[in-house]
């Protein structure tokens, strides 16, 4: 009883403090559209300050709750597929989709948002009785477990480090851009992209070292529902304005973007409605089967039907997030169409399009409004970061140190994965300040960071669940191939000059090599290992290395 009027007085104070935002920053009388004249103040500082205390109170609470590892990495195995749903949705996403889709269907329209539309029922089929299953009668902490048994040892430890790469790239992308947004909302200098995202990591990194799985769970839930406020928000603004939601869909007369064809084999067209279908399946159903952010989520709850209903939800949020997103970027084109004149750069809408969104959110929301959104901006990419070094954290607990530091006691106690944790943290902070090195838009810097380990990674488990007799010599080279191809597609124009190609094409083809190279380095090299695996895998790489020399 105590404890649940403790919960009511914490939501009447917190709906007494959004009331008085409204109050005190609502917009003096003015002429002229009303949503013009609005700009961050106080009571947004205000609200950005109190959700950060939430979020590390969040982090103390849970952190008193944690009896052992599975505690806190699998919530007891126990949690509501509700909440791993919608976290899974959110850790894999979060403000880079915030930011990228409104983004990409400003600068080139509605095509990509549509394709994951599309493709979620499908996704949640494949998945859900071809690659989930299989995950759930194990008792494992580490997904990477699963490949010890039909492939050694050795692959075990490569999926765990390729898994670890890709999660440091992604978090420290991911911070880089919540801290970029953030600047650009305040109209600050670039230089103080540093100071955010020293805050961000440092908030973060206390919380998810304290809290465990539960404390990213509820994190990520309360976020997600706060995000989808922000895009309702952002639609019903403009169409009160323009006379509707059904006004704010461009017709073709109206806008820029380049006709789109149906399929086209040409690398160098960026977007394709084929590809771009092909893309999301191949990108989502990869994750799904390889990426410890996921598979924990499935094997924290009780059985295989809570796993089913924890990805149905997943899909569910990405379909409704998705399309809200798509009309949030109709809605940002219409608004700086119909006044230029406030747009943050003179160039017109392609110019920084991944941050018109931010940059509506803090001069064109009603005062109160801007900071609740961009705490809640924020909060996704911090549950996400946190979600990554949660994750990180239990692969180098379950695979990487027990190896290293055999005789070491105690490894696995909660405060060495605190410790551990908070380690992982400054890594993705350091990791975070060269991102801004790599050129695209937040789509295609994603998949040309990240993107380039998801399918070798998720070849691994194809080849211990699907391939018979699998030798690791090849299944090892055909990942190598694979990355070595998702290398090539991603940064071509670095590598030639030339115009790039299709970030579209990374994970299907990188995929495939990387399938085809095992079955091939399987057939030719049927019971190779030792000091001749490593030899020809010199040898195999070679190629690779001439041709990047050469081109």
């Amino acid at each position: 009883m105590i404890k649940t009027m403790d919960k009511l007085r914490l939501s009447g104070t917190a709906l007494i403090i959004f009331s008085f935002s409204l109050i005190g920053c609502s917009p003096a009388a003015q002429d002229g559209p009303v949503i013009s004249g609005s700009k961050i103040c106080w009571i947004d500082w205000l609200i950005l300050g109190l959700y950060g205390i939430l979020l590390v109170g969040i982090g103390w609470y849970y952190s008193s709750r944690q009896k052992n590892k599975e505690d806190y990495y699998l919530g007891g195995r126990s949690v509501s597929p509700f909440f791993t749903g919608i976290s899974l949705y959110v850790s894999f996403f979060s403000a880079i989709t915030y930011l990228a889709i409104p983004g990409e269907v400003v600068k080139y329209g509605p095509l990509y948002a549509l394709a994951a539309i599309v493709g979620a029922p499908i996704i949640y089929l494949i998945a859900s009785y071809f690659l989930i299953p299989f995950f759930m009668n194990l008792p494992i902490i580490s997904a990477y477990e699963i490949l010890k048994k039909p492939l050694g040892e050795g692959i075990r430890k490569t999926g765990s480090f390729i898994f670890i790469v890709t999660r440091f790239l992604w978090m420290a992308l991911l911070i880089f851009l919540a801290s970029k947004a953030m600047v650009v909302m305040m109209g600050w200098d670039e230089s103080a992209t540093l100071i955010v995202i020293l805050i961000l990591g440092i908030i973060t990194i206390f919380y998810t070292s304290m809290g465990g799985l539960k404390a990213v769970l509820l994190t990520d839930v309360i976020q997600f529902f706060i995000l989808l406020l922000g895009a309702l928000l952002t639609i019903t603004i403009v169409a009160m304005e323009f006379g509707g939601v059904f006004a704010l869909i461009p017709s073709s007369e109206t806008t820029h973007w380049e006709s789109i064809d149906f399929i086209s084999f040409d690398p160098y067209v960026r977007l394709t409605i084929f590809f771009a279908f092909i893309n999301n399946l191949s990108w989502w159903l990869c994750t799904t089967g390889s990426d410890q952010m996921a598979i924990q989520r499935f094997i924290s709850t009780k059985d295989l039907k809570s796993a089913r209903r924890t990805f149905a939800y997943t899909q569910s949020g990405l379909v409704i997030i998705t399309v809200l997103l798509m009309f949030v970027g109709f809605s940002v084109m219409r608004f700086y169409n119909a006044y230029p004149d406030l747009l943050p750069t003179s160039n017109g809408v392609s110019v920084e399009a991944d941050f018109l969104f931010p940059h509506f959110i803090a001069n064109q929301f009603p005062k109160g409004m801007s900071g609740l959104v961009i705490a809640a901006l924020f909060s996704a990419s911090m549950s996400s970061l946190s979600s990554g070094v949660n994750s990180v954290s239990s692969i180098i607990i379950a695979d990487i140190l027990p190896g290293a530091i055999k005789r070491h006691k105690n490894l696995d106690s909660i405060r060495n994965i605190r410790i551990i944790s908070g380690f992982i943290g400054v890594v993705v902070i350091l990791l975070s300040l060269i991102i801004k090195l790599v050129p695209g838009n937040i789509i295609e810097v994603t998949t040309k960071t990240n993107g380039l380990f998801v399918a070798p990674l998720f070849s691994l488990f194809f080849s211990a669940l699907f391939i018979k007799n699998a030798k690791p010599f090849g299944v090892l080279m055909g990942a190598v191939y694979g990355f070595m191809t998702a290398f090539l597609i991603g940064f071509w124009d670095v590598m030639t000059g030339n115009p790039p190609l299709s970030f579209l094409w990374i994970t299907i083809m990188s995929f495939i090599v990387a399938v085809a190279g095992s079955l091939l380095f399987n057939f030719i090299f049927p019971s190779i290992k030792g000091r001749k695996a490593v030899f020809w895998g010199i040898i195999l790489t070679i190629p690779w290395i001439l041709l990047f020399v050469i081109i």
